[in-house]
Parts: C-alpha cells; sequence; structure tokens
C-alpha cells in the first residue's frame, strides 16, 4: 500500500496583507485593493524552498475577492 507525503513547513504563515494595484483596461484607468500573503518562494523546475526570499501568494478566497474587486472597479470606472 502507497503511504501518502504529508507536506510541512516552519514558517507561520503572514496575517492578510492589502496593496492597491492601477491598471490601465481597454482605455479605463482602474484602482483597487487586492488581497494576498507572503510564503517563501519555490524554484517551480527543482522544488526547492528558498528560505531568503518572500514572494506574494494568493488563497481560493483571495483570488475570488480580487476579481469581484476587480470588476466593481471597472464597472465603476467605466461609468464615470
Amino acid at each position: 500500500m502507497e503511504s501518502k507525503k504529508i507536506l510541512t513547513r516552519e514558517n507561520e504563515p503572514t496575517d492578510e496583507l492589502q496593496r492597491t494595484v492601477e491598471k490601465e483596461f481597454n482605455g479605463v484607468k482602474l484602482s483597487y485593493k487586492e488581497v494576498y500573503y507572503l510564503d517563501y518562494d519555490v524554484d517551480e523546475d527543482t522544488g526547492m524552498i528558498n528560505r531568503e526570499s518572500k514572494g506574494v501568494f494568493y488563497t481560493g478566497s483571495q483570488v475570488d475577492r480580487n476579481m469581484s474587486t476587480l470588476k466593481r472597479a471597472y464597472s465603476i470606472a467605466k461609468k464615470q
């Protein structure tokens, strides 16, 4: 019987962070708040964790929230 691997990590995940994103889409300038968290970067070719640098990552719920915020920002900016 094959055993399942359990992935663990030693770091504590960061609290949810926010940043203001400004984009231009179809000639409309958008500005909205994006939520994310920081975690160690992982080399996708080797699978090695780089414990010296942290990158931006999103949970599924954060992606959904960011997309709905972007859609609302677009509809508001388009009306103006």
